[in-house]
């Protein structure tokens, strides 16, 4: 929509649509689009060009029968141009790419299919260079955006990168953008929870499942991780070391604990490595079904709790405010909440949090090396059907000089 002018805004706005009617494959959609920046050109190019996109997934219901469904219900990641003129058709490969997310282990006809909005890898000029989004099935895919607009095409760049699932192998569905940061060890970390609030079936008792939050770390090399190790010999992949949710008080957020564990690819008996960590909910109801929150190096995660009941809007909520990278929580202190009930409000879900800096920091006096600590106040704010709740946390970060060498004899 072009509303450069509102008060003369009208039919010729409308820029354009794409629908179902132009690719078989597009679904429904449950969240924002992205707009992004991508490199177009070969990653050889002495001189990289860049264009600008609509990203989304395929999202639900691509495969029921409406006149323009999908044959075989695949998921895929589209890149709608910017540079589309209006009337102009849209042309696969010309202004709009696909990329599959093909699933040869998924055989089921019964079971439906859908993917979520991805979350972005972003480069440090600005532009995405991958995208994560998860399914119904629990796999995380990971769209790899580096080969330029010639290999956004077939299923060659999008792979598996994790598969989420109980204790018991049952598969959990991701339905939230999953949150990206970079690692400290390099790559990327992936941090969501799992579970689905859709469809009316999905707030009844007999839907329950157990479902878990999960920080990932993508390596990088290839590898499908799984809670626990999997393969043998050289094809071992490492899994997640475990945390745990502490209930929430009157003053604090749920919290995770656990032990500190080293990121690694090697693999020993006792785990000595891992990719990661999760979390299992501790009630079967309790998933995340609103999208997580990166802000200032917190990851803000809103859980929803149904009681069991579609026909009535209500239903509990938990709030964790994690570090992402190890998993566990951060000093916190609930402020307000509309109904006076801590974290739990029992007459209405809550949104995705808002975060925001308030405050000065405070810092640290500097050690031998020139490094001191900066501890910033996040807030983040919730919105629900019982008002806001406010949530203060406490983030420490290093900053100013990380090491030093000397350099002797320079000249």
């Amino acid at each position: 929509l072009d509303v450069t002018d509102p008060a003369t805004f009208g039919p010729s706005n409308v820029l354009w649509e794409f629908t179902d009617a132009d690719d078989p494959d597009m679904g429904n959609l449950v969240a924002e689009p992205k707009i992004v920046k991508l490199m177009t050109s070969a990653p050889n190019a002495t001189t990289p060009t860049y264009q600008w996109f609509v990203m989304v997934t395929s999202g639900y219901n691509n495969y029921k029968v409406d006149g323009s469904q999908s044959a075989d219900g695949r998921q895929a990641l589209f890149l709608l141009s910017l540079g589309r003129q209006p009337g102009q058709a849209w042309a696969l490969g010309t202004n709009y790419y696909k990329i599959y997310a093909n699933d040869s282990g998924f055989t089921s006809t019964t079971q439906a299919t859908g993917m979520g909005m991805p979350g972005l890898a972003m480069s440090t000029k600005g532009n995405a260079v991958a995208a994560y989004a998860g399914d119904l099935q629990g796999n995380l895919w990971k769209f790899d955006l580096t080969g330029g607009a010639s290999a956004w095409t077939g299923s060659a760049p999008a792979s598996i990168l994790f598969v989420a699932a109980d204790a018991a192998t049952n598969r959990q569905p991701i339905t939230v953008v999953p949150l990206v940061t970079p690692h400290p060890v390099g790559g990327y970390q992936l941090v969501f929870g799992t579970g689905k609030l859709l469809e009316p079936n999905d707030a009844l008792s007999s839907a329950a499942a157990q479902q878990t939050m999960y920080g990932v770390w993508d390596a990088a090399d290839g590898k499908t991780v799984r809670r626990g190790t999997t393969g043998s010999g050289s094809s071992t992949v490492n899994g997640l070391t475990t945390r745990t949710i502490a209930a929430a008080t009157t003053s604090t957020t749920a919290a995770l604990t656990g032990t500190v564990f080293f990121y690694g690819t090697s693999i020993a008996s006792p785990p000595t490595n891992y990719r990661g960590w999760y979390a299992d909910f501790s009630g079967t109801s309790e998933r995340v079904a609103v999208d997580p929150t990166l802000f200032g190096g917190l990851a803000a995660i809103n859980s929803s709790i149904p009681l069991g009941n579609p026909c009535v809007a209500s239903g509990n909520f938990n709030q964790y405010r994690i570090n992402p990278i190890t998993g566990i929580s951060l000093a916190t202190t609930v402020v307000t909440t509309g109904s006076g009930n801590s974290n739990v409000v029992g007459s209405g879900y809550v949104g995705s949090p808002v975060g925001l800096s308030q405050g000065d920091a405070t810092w640290s006096g500097r050690d031998a090396t020139g490094r001191y600590g900066v501890t910033d106040t996040v807030t983040t704010i919730s919105t629900g059907a019982s008002g806001v709740t406010i949530v203060k946390t406490q983030v420490r970060k290093l900053a100013g000089r990380m090491s030093w060498r000397e350099i002797t004899a320079f000249q």
